[in-house]
């Protein structure tokens, strides 16, 4: 009677270990201890291995690691939530593009809103139009040309005057994607040939009733 009682036992501890095994490893528990690390590569860790995952758990830790105060994790964390691919996931993704701080967050945020069809279109072309941080306005490019919409044809042909270099060159890439043809314009040019060129990209999309 005793040995079954203790088989009974051994035989419960085992499952309860196996439960606590399975939550710890897959449920996501060790990278919500790692999250909570010093160590910012610990948390990136975090990350990597809670974008895997589509639960609960796994979406408040990368919701709090968006406000890490090392900027690549957070960006990293953003990308994470964004992998969700989940409702909840695009509340969050809005609500960093609310911060008033740290362009880079809030441009990372919209590129990423550029993966989900349900994006409201004027809230990346206000960003690539009024947003005082490049960096920002550069996430936002990214997300339109990830949307390829036609109603945000406007504002990319007013980001090829943009005045960093590099989101011109978003913005071009951004316009051929979502017309599918390329054109002749280089980011790098003379102020006076990079207006010569967009109109006629100008040209060419009123032609064509795209503007």
């Amino acid at each position: 009677m005793k040995a079954r009682i203790l088989s009974a036992v051994g035989a419960l501890l085992l499952v309860a270990l196996s439960t606590w095994a399975w939550y710890w490893y897959g449920y996501g528990a060790q990278a919500a201890s790692l999250a909570r690390s010093d160590d910012p590569d610990d948390r990136l860790q975090a990350i990597r291995i809670l974008r895997e995952k589509r639960n609960g758990l796994a979406r408040r830790t990368l919701h709090r690691l968006c406000s890490d105060p090392v900027t690549h994790v957070a960006v990293h964390a953003v990308r994470g939530i964004g992998a969700m691919r989940q409702e909840q996931s695009e509340a969050i993704l809005l609500e960093v593009i609310r911060q008033p701080k740290r362009g880079r967050l809030r441009g990372e945020a919209a590129a990423v809103l550029g993966h989900y069809d349900g994006t409201d279109l004027k809230l990346l072309t206000d960003i690539v139009r009024n947003d005082p941080d490049p960096d920002a306005r550069s996430g936002a490019l990214k997300g339109l040309a990830r949307l390829r919409n036609v109603k945000a044809l406007p504002a990319l042909v007013e980001a090829l005057s943009d005045s960093e270099l590099k989101n011109r060159a978003f913005a071009i890439v951004a316009i051929q994607k979502v017309v599918g043809v390329r054109f002749m314009f280089d980011p790098k040019a003379a102020g006076e040939v990079r207006r010569r060129q967009v109109a006629q990209i100008v040209s060419f999309l009123s032609k064509h009733k795209l503007l």
